[in-house]
């Protein structure tokens, strides 16, 4: 599986997975939003504030025994921020991540979970 740049556009991979089991789900700001002002506006809300997430998150993959759970927590892992959704990932029994993060720009850095290392096959 294929996990993209989170960049506008034609998806070129940043990291590949080789998956043998379960469910994997992506959740990003990336491709979904529109700009206001000047301002990027994400697709994704907050549920608490009812107002467009504010997260140095771009991209938030997740792994879980099923899809709908997968999706779940990446969705709510974009909405929580970095250190939250970090410290979430890593109290969650059977279920790992992988983060990129940073700005609009191409800036990016990443953080996974140790359980995703075993599946990374980078290109």
């Amino acid at each position: 599986v294929g996990i993209a740049r989170p960049e506008p556009g034609p998806q070129t991979s940043m990291l590949k997975l080789d998956l043998g089991g379960g469910a994997i789900a992506t959740s990003g700001d990336y491709q979904r939003f529109r700009r206001v002002g000047g301002q990027r506006i994400p697709h994704l809300l907050d549920p608490r504030t009812g107002r467009p997430v504010e997260t140095e998150v771009r991209s938030v993959s997740v792994m879980a025994p099923t899809c709908a759970l997968a999706d779940a927590y990446a969705t709510a892992c974009m909405v929580m921020g970095l250190e939250k959704a970090q410290t979430f990932v890593e109290n969650q029994k059977g279920v790992d991540a992988y983060f990129i993060y940073g700005d609009e720009f191409g800036s990016y850095e990443v953080w996974s979970s140790e359980g995703l290392r075993k599946y990374m096959d980078t290109p």
